[in-house]
């Protein structure tokens, strides 16, 4: 039983790191995401049980939906969070390409 008290369903410290970068507090993340205050403390804690709140807490936090299941070291944090920048000074990476290429019939 005591197992699976322990069991973490998502990365609690990922949003608590987020917050804090972000520097928001649990009433603005609230106000942007649409939840409750609570549901915010409850996520930052990892006792939130609703998986449509924590999506809509991560999306308002920038967290990438698919590291926040994952249990990732705190030194990469940085890999889960989207960046903002510009591409010409090299601060955001151009992500590949996706779709067809054209293609001769």
């Amino acid at each position: 039983m005591r197992k699976f008290l322990d069991t973490k369903l998502y990365n609690n410290r990922l949003i608590a790191f987020q917050m804090q970068r972000l520097n928001k507090s649990a009433e603005q993340v609230a106000s942007d995401a649409g939840v409750s205050v609570t549901s915010v403390h409850s996520a930052r804690k990892g006792l939130l049980g609703t998986f449509i709140t924590l999506r809509l807490i991560t999306d308002a936090l920038e967290i990438k939906w698919e590291f926040i299941t994952r249990d990732i070291p705190e030194s990469q944090f940085h890999r889960a969070v989207v960046r903002t920048g510009k591409l010409e000074d090299g601060s955001v990476r151009r992500a590949a390409d996706r779709g067809s290429v054209s293609r001769s019939i």
